[in-house]
């Protein structure tokens, strides 16, 4: 019988890869824990949007390291998993948006060259 609770009662909780879709409530939440950042900000998927919360969490990743090495007491070690797999997540996610969008020379316009310039 107690096989079959301890059985129902992790099956309840989500996989490791609960964070697979980037609009998942469940991200969003893991992030506002971690970050301070406004919803709003969280919920912005566009190319800035993502490097803004990179900023956020190379910054939240850098600090957490420093109390780690100063053996600070507050540090957590849950905590600093979870900003080391956000980052590596939001890492993916932004190179796969940056891969998704036409090179730069690709967007610039081709320069018109006036006829009588050339005689």
């Amino acid at each position: 019988m107690v096989a079959a609770m301890r059985k129902h009662s992790f099956s309840a909780l989500p996989t490791p890869n609960h964070h697979s879709d980037p609009r998942t409530p469940v991200r969003r939440a893991e992030l506002q824990r971690l970050l301070p950042m406004w919803p709003h900000e969280l919920a912005d998927l566009s190319l800035n949007g993502r490097r803004r919360i990179l900023q956020f969490l190379a910054r939240a990743l850098r600090e957490e390291r420093r109390r780690c090495r100063a053996g600070h007491w507050t540090y957590d070690l849950a905590r600093h998993a979870a900003l080391a797999q956000h980052m590596k997540w939001e890492r993916g996610e932004l190179e796969k948006l940056q891969g998704a969008r036409p090179p730069a020379q690709a967007l610039k316009r081709p320069r018109v060259v006036n006829q009588s310039e050339n005689g």
